[in-house]
């Protein structure tokens, strides 16, 4: 990826300290091993804070080759995907469809009985 075009995207202050709380997460102690399951984080903010730019700079301040990215629709996944190329990131993006959960007919109102949340997006 070339680094100069995520570079010069300028990071509002909350965007810049969710990036510098995904550093945090990821880091390392010396002499630490990578866990067998590998390192995680997630990043929660509100709708339109700029999630995806936070994302892209985290991994590119990490040099990541790949990374997950959770979205709960196909509309919310192909915008995903173009903010993701537009900040200058290049690899593979793989999707899957939401999982969806009818509800029966009933008197009393239910929540879906899933507990994932969509779509994956892998980049790498």
């Amino acid at each position: 990826m070339e680094r100069s075009t995520l570079a010069k995207i300028r990071l509002r202050a909350h965007q810049r300290e969710a990036v510098d709380a995904v550093l945090r997460d990821l880091e390392l102690p010396p002499g630490a091993r990578i866990p067998a399951r590998g390192l995680r984080t997630q990043v929660i903010t509100a709708t339109g804070s700029g999630k995806t730019c936070v994302v892209a700079r985290s991994a590119d301040e990490l040099e990541a080759d790949r990374v997950l990215i959770l979205v709960p629709s196909l509309d919310l996944l192909t915008q995903t995907e173009q903010a993701w190329r537009d900040s200058g990131r290049t690899g593979p993006v793989i999707g899957s469809p939401p999982c969806t959960v009818r509800r029966r007919p009933s008197r009393t109102p239910r929540a879906p009985a899933s507990s994932w949340s969509g779509p994956a997006i892998s980049t790498g």
